[in-house]
């Protein structure tokens, strides 16, 4: 049983000791005497009296998603810290064809309204808060049209789960096009 022990140990001592040296080997330089040398470390220097401090990044905005759609006067706003933040993805393989999106918009106080816009991939987003009062299984429309020989592809997550992605591939056939239905909910 001993021998045994020692036998899963020294292998993984062994790859170890590799990694180890390695990494030495890694952080020093052969110099034409086959003297080693360190290599130089990078120091940031300390602000000075004279330097201002740069603006923090700004808060990430609808902006830095991948093409949104807007929200619109009377739909809910978007609290990124709600619970469950509704999000809609749509991907294509270009960023020039067209694509028709018809989705479910959130509005306060009422049943969900259903809204088409167009847009352009590769990748178009839409992000919301469900503030409305329809029913919990009531499913959330979601759907994608391209006239692409290409892919199209749609996903909805909910909170950070994935409720239901689908794709589609038209094979080179642009006159047939590619759609994809992502309709559901996360109760159903």
């Amino acid at each position: 049983m001993r021998n045994d022990v020692r036998r899963r140990i020294l292998p993984g001592v062994a790859a170890m000791l590799m990694t180890i040296a390695a990494l030495t080997a890694c952080s020093t330089a052969s110099t034409s005497d086959d003297t080693p040398t360190v290599a130089p470390e990078t120091t940031t220097p300390s602000p000075t009296a004279t330097e201002t401090a740069s603006p923090s990044e700004p808060a990430a905005t609808d902006d830095a998603l991948p093409n949104p759609l807007p929200a619109q006067p009377g739909d809910c706003t978007l609290d990124r810290s709600a619970l469950g933040v509704v999000t809609f993805v749509v991907t294509a393989d270009d960023d020039s064809t067209p694509i028709e999106i018809t989705y479910s918009v959130f509005r306060p106080g009422a049943d969900p309204e259903v809204r088409t816009a167009t847009a352009v991939g590769p990748a178009v987003s839409i992000l919301q808060t469900d503030c409305g009062n329809q029913a919990a299984s009531a499913p959330w429309t979601f759907t994608a049209t391209s006239a692409t020989g290409g892919s199209l592809a749609c996903a909805v997550f909910y909170g950070g789960k994935l409720v239901k992605s689908t794709s589609d591939y038209a094979e080179g056939d642009v006159a047939r096009g590619a759609t994809v239905d992502c309709t559901s909910h996360p109760g159903m």
